[in-house]
């Protein structure tokens, strides 16, 4: 509140003086009688004259201004011939000598009509303040300013009035914890919202209560209300920025980094410089309306620019040991000689800076007085915001840069990285990653001085001074590093979310089950997802990196439509000439349109199978469970079989003897079955549990059990190689057995008594017995008898002909 009403003050007070000196009496009769003989000197011809225009104009002039018109109309063709035939004669240098010449003389002309014109100062401003107030004097100002002052004040209290019924939500935003990158960011937005509510709400106020009470034909008080409002707005407004860039009270949502005392002394120093521009130009628009001088707008636009560059200069000054300790502590990439550049920058920082401002200001004065008419086209405030434009335009590319190629050059290793630190290995990727960062360090540089030269090259532009293809450059240059910042940022948001994305979904392996790798590697499916999103980030790069060097070389001037013309034939030509590589892709296109497998799943394709551990445009790699990794192209792929879909279910044989209890059997597979459900790691993947199917076969010597269970896929085989286990140790628990292939061999009787092996009902009453084998004939009876044996297990094992073509 204080700091408003002072602000009103200061500005009343000055309008207030200027008044008074505008009434003074002698200086409005100086002034009148200036204004007397500057309207009898000031006589010039019109353009396109008709002749009944000629004979009015004569009619009205007296001898003498006629006299003068003719003098001024013949020294204006002479001037005009001389300077023609003095173009035809001179070139090159001394074109520009005497460009300079003429510019040199015209300034100094200019300037010393600008000193004259001091001393009329008073009497113009006494002109315009006496049309503002239909010269009704210093009383009828003074009204007219407390009349302005109590629209503003009601404007203000509408605005506490607001600040009233929204303090709750304001002490909130106070109360929020520190924040740090974007999320400060939106804090201090959000706490910048209510502050520009208020303004504008006392910004409305006053102009709609104004313009309904106050009748339209009091002109000049409607006048000083607009100038009170934008002065005062425009200064508020200033300092709500400043805030909240700055927030000089408030460090948790300070979005530079700076120190409290340093925050306050910017802010203060800016929002002075802010006020002195607001007033300064909104007192030139009012002299300007009020009809005041060429010359008088002139001085007051010169007094508020030289003020401000001196208050930047005493900034510049004042810390210029501060700023010149902050250089010398920045890191330098590069060797002695960067690091001496830099020490002897940050020693003469503070000489260059007040070289660009009294450069500034001596082209900004040049321009003032060697203008015709006063044009405020922001020339002046420019140069000064070009400095930050710079630094920021700077920071951008070599963020760009440093996000793009660093991460690369840090990721460079070579094939081998299992050797030891001091190996042939780790030297060359050091020597790959030194190689590197050099690379790093020029592009860098090459990019700073694009930057400067094209910041550089626009300042030059803003002020006239043209430059050959400067501003097709700077164009171009500016537009390249917008195109490629957005396109930096719209990668690295798509990028970011693909990972988030990725992170969030998928199969993710527990650690304590990495090990347990089985006949399919290992490998868990993984979402869908898992497959769509790196081949859509891998289409979205292509497309962007096609799209950003179009942009940039129709920046440069290249013409991109016979380009895209050529690429249309030569894609044609491909096309036809590639016709497996379109069905490779559009194949890929239908089997990820129709979800027939994703990464992470084992797949079966014409004999090819494996583990599909990444999947492109064109091909689809395949993971071997023996290790081998297959690239197979996308056309290739007939039918496909997908295990990893549904429940696997598997069955296995036990093989037991013939006296086996089968109903006790089933019980112990029924009871093994329930307690792997329990299992902390093998129930949740079970889909049904585990049961006995009862006798599958009776073969010569075994009794073959079949037990079954459904489970998820890529799980079976950990349940199935637990299930063998738990239940052979509850077979042998109940004293049951696997049974031992057995085969039978007969002997014939004659041989079986040899041998001692035949029974006794075998002899024969009145025969004698049979004479016994010697053991090396007893042996050749064992071999004869094992190889009838094993030939009768062969042909038993041998696959049968009709279930393998059934298969």
């Amino acid at each position: 509140m204080k700091k408003n009403a002072l602000l009103i003050a200061v500005i009343g007070l000055l309008l207030f003086a200027s008044q008074a000196l505008a009434m003074n009496p002698m200086l409005m009769k100086q002034a009148t009688q200036n204004k007397g003989e500057k309207t009898a000197e000031a006589v010039a011809l019109p353009e396109n004259l008709s002749a009944e225009d000629i004979d009015a104009l004569m009619a009205r002039l007296n001898d003498d201004q006629v006299r003068r018109l003719l003098i001024a109309q013949l020294q204006a063709e002479a001037q005009k011939a001389s300077a023609a035939g003095t173009a035809q004669q001179v070139s090159g240098l001394g074109r520009v000598i005497q460009w300079f010449e003429s510019r040199t003389e015209l300034l100094v002309t200019r300037v010393y009509r600008l000193g004259v014109g001091l001393l009329d100062i008073p009497g113009d401003i006494g002109r315009a303040m006496g049309q503002l107030t239909d010269y009704q004097g210093a009383g009828r100002f003074s009204f007219m300013v407390l009349i302005v002052l109590v629209f503003l004040a009601v404007g203000y209290g509408a605005e506490q009035l607001f600040y009233r019924l929204t303090v709750t939500f304001r002490s909130q935003i106070d109360t929020m914890p520190g924040m740090d990158g974007v999320l400060k960011f939106w804090g201090t937005v959000i706490k910048f919202i209510p502050e520009l509510i208020g303004l504008l709400i006392f910004t409305v106020t006053p102009f709609v209560l104004f313009f309904m009470a106050i009748s339209k034909e009091d002109k000049g008080l409607r006048l000083l209300f607009l100038a009170f409002l934008l002065t005062v707005v425009g200064i508020r407004l200033c300092a709500a920025l400043l805030r909240l860039i700055l927030s000089p009270e408030t460090e948790k949502l300070r979005l530079v980094h700076l120190s409290n005392a340093v925050a306050r002394y910017f802010y203060r120093r800016l929002l002075l410089v802010a006020s002195i521009l607001a007033v300064g130009m909104i007192l030139q628009l009012l002299l300007e309306r009020l009809g005041a001088t060429l010359t008088t707008r002139m001085w007051v636009v010169l007094t508020y620019g030289t003020a401000i560059v001196l208050i930047f200069a005493g900034m510049i000054w004042r810390h210029r040991h501060a700023v010149r300790d902050h250089l010398m502590q920045g890191k330098t990439a590069g060797g002695e000689e960067n690091l001496w550049l830099r020490d002897q920058f940050a020693g003469m920082w503070h000489t260059l800076a007040l070289a660009y401002l009294f450069l500034v200001w001596g082209l900004g004065f040049t321009n003032l007085v060697t203008a015709d008419e006063l044009r405020i086209r922001g020339t002046f405030i420019l140069s000064f915001l070009i400095v930050p434009i710079y630094l920021t335009l700077d920071r951008l590319a070599l963020w760009c840069l440093d996000s793009t190629v660093a991460p690369r050059i840090e990721t460079i290793s070579p094939l081998t990285t299992d050797e030891g630190p001091g190996s042939a290995s780790v030297v060359e990727e050091d020597l790959l990653k030194k190689e590197g960062a050099n690379y790093l360090v020029i592009v860098r540089r090459v990019v700073r001085l694009v930057v400067f030269a094209a910041v550089a090259l626009w300042f030059l532009d803003i002020w006239g001074m043209k430059v050959p293809i400067g501003e097709a450059a700077v164009e171009a240059v500016f537009n390249i590093l917008v195109t490629l910042l957005l396109a930096h940022i719209v990668w690295e948001l798509i990028n970011a979310a693909i990972n988030r994305k990725l992170a969030k979904g998928g199969f993710v392996e527990e650690a304590e089950n990495k090990d347990d790798e089985d006949e399919w590697g290992g490998a868990g499916a993984k979402d869908r997802s898992q497959t769509l999103l790196p081949m859509l980030r891998k289409f979205i790069g292509v497309v962007m990196v096609v799209m950003v060097t179009l942009i940039v070389l129709s920046s440069i001037g290249v013409e991109i439509g016979p380009l895209l013309a050529g690429a249309g034939v030569i894609g044609l030509a491909i096309g036809f000439g590639a016709q497996k590589l379109v069905r490779d892709i559009l194949s890929g296109i239908f089997f990820l349109m129709d979800d027939a497998f994703r990464v992470g799943e084992y797949l079966d394709a014409g004999g090819i199978s494996g583990t599909v551990e990444e999947i492109t445009l064109r091909t689809i790699k395949l993971r071997h469970h023996r290790g081998m990794l297959q690239i197979v192209p996308l056309g290739d792929l007939k039918s496909v079989t997908n295990f990893m879909r549904g429940g696997m279910v598997v069955k296995f044989d036990l093989k037991l003897p013939y006296d086996t209890d089968i109903d006790k059997v089933r019980k112990i597979i029924k009871k093994v079955g329930k307690k792997m459900l329990l299992d902390e790691e093998l129930g949740p993947d079970f889909i049904k549990p585990l049961k006995s199917q009862g006798v599958r076969s009776v073969g010569d010597s075994v009794m073959t059990f079949r037990a079954k269970f459904t489970a998820r896929p890529g799980t079976h085989f950990v349940i199935r190689r637990e299930a063998y286990k738990h239940i052979t140790a509850a077979l042998e628990k109940a004293g049951i057995h696997y049974a031992h292939r057995k085969v039978i061999v007969d002997l014939a009787p004659e041989l079986a008594e040899k041998m001692d092996v035949a029974p006794a009902s075998t002899d024969r009453a009145g025969e004698r017995s049979a004479q016994k084998l010697t053991p090396e004939q007893k042996v050749q009876v064992l071999e004869a008898g094992a190889a009838a044996a094993l030939d009768t297990i062969a042909e038993e094992e041998k696959p049968d002909p009709k279930a393998k073509k059934k298969k």
